[in-house]
């Protein structure tokens, strides 16, 4: 690299703020505060962070520049000597040059990068899906054939197809020679317009470090199991494919896939290598990612010495090297970013023990992989069969319960932390809450209806008896000030319509009408559900299910749903308004579109809402539902086993949480399965989970985070009855525990704090009568009686 070097920052390079960025891409990065991610999707090359200075001289190759201009026109802006800032950045511009996010300006590789298909596009015979991977040499493509059967199409770009022809040749010969147990069949080879290509068998399942990621917040027994079990299946995975005589020889978490039942998949065999060839004759070079380079390979890398082949004792510390990062979401050592530093590293550093990788020790699991990653290779394990054969001897030392586990130790010091706050005897009283003071998102109204919910779980009378208390709190300051001021820095006062039950007095009127009914006092229920409809009487121009009218219908359902079968009840009232509201939404709705889709502002709570009281009156859906929900069907981004819907109708920004992301839309497409029969809408649920269980969330609250997402988990686990969906909203509660516990603001708050997930918690001791709080139905009988 010389400063007379001509270099560009390529267009399709993007600068994004590290909060932007999906869960499952940025892993376990740790950034510091003001970082930015750089990122050029298609490149195999992970993120690289930069600050502010940093970033501001990467725009200054936008044009293309010698990097002496570049350095000179960053100076004039920012000041400081040319020279010093030179060696300053130095690093830095040779770390982004490596990475392929700067570029020679002549080179292909300063040209965008973008797939040749579109969806829908007819390709070899199929027609295309979606895009799954396009770099600058080849592009991967989910299809499906004229009998509709998935398969995965590997073509090479126009102006690399001769140089990726030779690849091609050599992944369609090792595949041909495999049993297809842990690989893709290969279903077809050919040349497409002068580019060759392959069409490979699909393979279901998440990248193996998604999986982990996701497993990594259960740090109890029962979540290093699943990380051991995850190790071992990958070693079985990779021992099978040794014995057929075949090295895969490019082990990285993007090549290895797991699916639901556990079964891994190996891909991408264009730098494998076959045993029976004794010398370099027809193989391909190296390919791989160098924190997975085996030191023999970094040291021929160091001396610019041709790359040894692809072993087994090689792939062996690739492969150990790549569950020491599965486990703790770390590299084996503290790489540097400047690669010939890197891979002295590789030849020299041992692992690091655990515990100065900030994860609790486990010594008999680090002295495994600690062999595997012996220097030496006559120092390793003989094979991948003794490998694994000492992984899984621990797996089998350690009792696995398959029952469902007791509450993550995280989420049960949290319900006792709350309970010790709120509960009967707590150190909080209504005078110690900050305002809003009575609703049911913040205040007391939420308070008695986490510890009303803890209750009927546990068959508490106590706990009850205080929800009790703390609904009579709110209730007789409902007039105050304080009552149900918006927080600042939320959403501005004019977007909360006064009948909103999430935020305003009729809330608490739910809360008491549940609570009431609990207690067996009819009486107090009457008076509550007469309370309620008087509260609601104020027009509402809002549809949103969490600040307008969509909620009002919810809760109107809840209290109807709850409302004994006796005489003396009077529910006439409760039943006109919510007909109202149903005519008053869909009229409104029609004529005046949102433009929100999700649940808590958009047409799926408006759906969700209209289909809970359908499904509870047994009256006729509004004229237009059924087309309405088909149209929010099809604006789904379907990718694999994985569905999304935009935060608006015209935006492609995904979100993870409850109310904007998919995990609301799990309920709607269950109750739409329900009333329908639609298997369409099963699978549009089914969908919409496992992309948040893909994604998981940031934060651990009920709204926008993990709490929310481990609920979807467990509404689906109780209407499919499939376990693996529990299994999920176990590891995401102890994710959302461990979030929410370092969070301090808002800690009393149903949505936004430690209650919500103290509520999720307890639900988890009988997942089979779990609910989302005030969104879901109870399950009370007379649901059965309209």
């Amino acid at each position: 690299m010389r400063i007379t070097d001509v270099f560009v920052l390529p267009d399709d390079v993007q600068i994004k703020a590290v909060s932007e960025l999906p869960a499952d891409l940025l892993g376990d990065l740790v950034c510091e505060e003001g970082e930015q991610a750089i990122i050029r999707l298609g490149t195999r090359m992970p993120i690289r962070l930069l600050d502010e200075e940093g970033v501001k001289l990467l725009l200054h190759f936008r044009p293309a520049k010698t990097i002496g201009a570049a350095i000179i026109e960053y100076c004039r802006g920012n000041g400081g000597d040319p020279q010093s800032i030179l060696e300053e950045a130095y690093p830095m511009l040779r770390l982004l040059i490596d990475s392929n996010l700067l570029v020679p300006a002549d080179s292909p590789a300063a040209r965008p990068v973008t797939p040749s298909f579109r969806p829908r596009e007819s390709v070899a015979g199929c027609r295309v899906v979606r895009c799954l991977q396009w770099l600058t040499d080849s592009e991967l493509y989910h299809v499906k054939d004229s009998n509709g059967v998935n398969a995965a199409l590997k073509i090479a770009r126009p102006e690399f197809a001769e140089m990726m022809r030779p690849l091609f040749t050599h992944e369609a010969e090792v595949l041909r020679c495999l049993d297809g147990r842990v690989n893709p069949p290969l279903l077809a080879a050919g040349d497409l317009n002068g580019r060759p290509y392959l069409r490979i068998g699909w393979c279901p399942g998440e990248h193996v470090d998604t999986r982990a990621h996701n497993l990594r917040p259960l740090q109890t027994t029962l979540g290093r199991q699943r990380l051991l079990k995850l190790s071992c299946a990958v070693l079985d995975a990779y021992t099978h494919l040794h014995a057929q005589g075949v090295v895969h020889g490019d082990v990285h978490p993007r090549n290895i896939l797991i699916s639901d039942d556990g079964q891994v998949s190996i891909i991408d065999f264009g730098f494998s290598r076959r045993e029976i060839h004794k010398d370099s004759g027809g193989m391909p070079n190296r390919g791989g990612i160098p924190y997975y380079y085996e030191p023999e390979y970094a040291w021929a890398s160091l001396e610019r010495r041709s790359p040894p082949h692809a072993t087994q004792a090689g792939e062996q510390y690739a492969l150990a090297a790549l569950l020491y990062e599965l486990i703790t979401g770390k590299p084996y050592t503290n790489f540097s970013v400047e690669i010939e530093s890197m891979l002295q590293q590789i030849t020299k550093e041992p692992p690091l023990p655990f515990a100065d990788q900030g994860v609790a020790p486990w010594p008999e699991i680090e002295a495994i992989l600690c062999r595997a990653l012996s220097k030496s290779p006559p120092d390793r394990y003989g094979s991948l069969a003794e490998f694994s054969s000492h992984m899984r001897t621990l797996l089998h030392c350690e009792a696995v319960d398959h029952s469902p586990p007791a509450i993550p130790e995280t989420a049960a010091r949290i319900v006792f932390e709350v309970l010790d706050r709120v509960g009967p005897g707590g150190s909080l009283s209504f005078t110690d809450l900050t305002p809003p003071t009575c609703s049911v998102y913040y205040g007391a109204a939420g308070i008695a209806f986490a510890l009303y919910r803890m209750a009927c779980s546990r068959g508490d009378a106590l706990l009850l008896s205080q929800a009790d208390v703390w609904t009579c709190w709110a209730e007789s300051a409902i007039t105050g000030t304080d009552a149900f001021r918006i927080p600042e820095a939320q959403l501005p006062p004019e977007w909360f319509c006064t009948v909103t039950p999430f935020h305003q007095a009729s809330g608490v009127y739910l809360i008491r009408g549940l609570v009431s009914q609990a207690l067996g006092d009819p009486a107090s229920m009457q008076r509550a559900i007469d309370s309620f409809v008087t509260a609601c009487s104020t027009p509402c121009t809002n549809p949103d299910l969490t600040l307008g009218n969509a909620g009002v219908l919810l809760s109107c359902g809840m209290l109807l749903e709850a409302a004994p079968d006796i005489p003396g009840m009077d529910i006439t009232n409760l039943l006109a308004l919510g007909n109202q509201l149903v005519e008053s939404l869909w009229a409104s709705s029609i004529t005046v579109p949102n433009s929100y889709l999700g649940i808590a502002h958009g047409w799926a709570g408006i759906l969700y809402a209209t289909l809970h009281w359908h499904r509870i009156t047994k009256n006729p859906l509004p004229e237009g539902t059924l087309k309405a929900l088909e149209w929010l069907a099809a604006q789904a981004k379907e990718n694999g086993n994985r569905a999304w819907w935009p935060v608006t109708t015209d935006s492609e920004q995904a979100a993870q949480g409850w109310c904007h992301g998919s995990v609301g839309y799990v309920w709607l497409w269950t109750i739409a399965h329900h009333l329908f029969k639609q298997e369409s809408y099963l699978q549009l649920a089914i969908q919409a989970a496992q992309y948040a269980w893909d994604t998981p969330a940031v934060n651990g609250t009920i709204c926008c985070g993990m709490a929310g997402q481990a609920y979807a988990m467990l509404h689906l686990y109780r209407y499919t009855g499939e376990k693996h969906w529990l299994q999920k909203a176990f590891a995401l509660t102890e994710g959302a525990a461990d979030s929410i516990q370092r969070v301090d603001e808002r800690r009393d708050s149903l949505f936004k704090g430690h209650l919500g997930v103290a509520v999720l918690a307890v639900d988890l001791e009988h997942p089979n009568r779990a609910c989302f709080p005030l969104f879901e139905i109870e399950g009370w009988p007379g649901s059965q009686k309209v």
